[in-house]
């Protein structure tokens, strides 16, 4: 398996079909940006005028009251988000059968019909994430067992560094074992959820180092590269103000003003520059995010490829051991009869 031509072919599987990889990936990204906005731009016009509205009426000044109203302004905006996120994971299955249909330069029809491996087994889907994700809360909140044992707060602090930097690197020792579940799910519809985490660690094993280099290389380029030159770009020509000045007006609102958040306030206070620090990462993050969601299929068409070339390789593997053991079967021998039976 050679990781370099499976990145590049990737690539250019990506470029040469950006038009229906963007397609794919429009409402899974753009909707949950959408949900975002929608969520902070209903807490900025409501943080800005909860006093207005606390002073309309004695009934709209009880907190619960405040409170419930900014939960309904939220909903459209967090139900908007759930959806988009939840057919990015749907993206997480359905792409691989996706791209093994332009692998094999076929024609790409029905983009609906590549959802049907999780819309007819929703369920075995939703219990294969959470197998991921209890195993992520475990590994990450084990370390906390530590503020349990008696010990002064430094030690308590060392232990817990200590235990977490192991829990990181279990983490993703297993992560890379599992990282073709998705595959698995998508192309071996007979598995359950667990039977399906098992099936990636049995062709993971023995190809380990293989796919933590593919892992490094590929993080490399869409988690890092990729990324940074886009943000870069867009801090050069001036373009993430349009999106940091909102987000440093948001926070100024929300922080800033006498309100339930006011007590955070006193810290923001002491230095003007921290909301204009905090809104630049913050859209370092959301451009990272946006463009990393926006090429998903070309890390997926690298696990695809990958996951094609193990399961011919054991197919391989499987029909040399059959073979060499028909050879090696010995035959049987016909028995000669005895001399009685020829003289009779």
């Amino acid at each position: 398996m050679n990781i370099f031509k499976i990145v590049f072919r990737s690539i250019w599987l990506y470029l040469k079909n950006m038009f229906i990889m963007l397609r794919v990936m429009f409402f899974p990204v753009w909707g949950q940006v959408l949900g975002i906005y929608l969520i902070l731009a209903a807490t900025y016009y409501y943080s800005k005028n909860v006093f207005k509205i606390s002073e309309m009426h004695e009934f709209l000044s009880n907190t619960f009251i405040l409170f419930f109203i900014l939960v309904i302004l939220v909903t459209p905006g967090f139900a908007v988000f759930l959806r988009a996120f939840w057919d990015y994971l749907v993206k997480m299955v359905s792409l691989n059968s996706l791209i093994h249909t332009l692998l094999k330069d076929k024609t790409v029809k029905d983009l609906k019909l590549y959802n049907e491996p999780v819309n007819l087994r929703s369920k075995t889907y939703i219990l294969f994430l959470f197998y991921i994700s209890l195993i992520w809360l475990v590994l990450l909140s084990l370390p906390c067992i530590v503020f349990l044992i008696p010990m002064d707060a430094n030690g308590q602090v060392i232990a817990f560094v200590c235990f977490e930097l192991i829990a990181l690197l279990a983490l993703a020792i297993i992560s890379v074992y599992l990282s073709l579940g998705f595959q698995v799910f998508c192309f071996e519809e007979g598995l359950s959820a667990f039977d399906t985490l098992k099936k990636s660690v049995s062709m993971v094993r023995g190809r380990f180092w293989t796919f933590v280099f593919l892992a490094l290389f590929l993080g490399l380029i869409t988690g890092v590269a990729i990324p940074s030159g886009i943000v870069y770009l867009f801090q050069k020509f001036s373009a993430a103000s349009y999106l940091s000045n909102p987000i440093e007006a948001l926070l100024r609102v929300i922080f800033t003003a006498p309100n339930a958040f006011a007590p955070v306030a006193d810290l923001l206070k002491s230095d003007t520059d921290m909301f204009f620090e905090i809104s630049n990462v913050l859209t370092e993050i959301i451009i990272s995010s946006i463009v990393a969601g926006l090429i998903l299929p070309m890390t997926t068409a690298a696990y695809t490829q990958a996951y094609g070339a193990v399961a011919t390789q054991k197919r391989d593997d499987e029909r040399a051991a059959e073979a060499y053991k028909k050879r090696a079967k010995p035959k049987k021998r016909k028995k000669k009869k005895s001399s009685d039976e020829d003289d009779d």
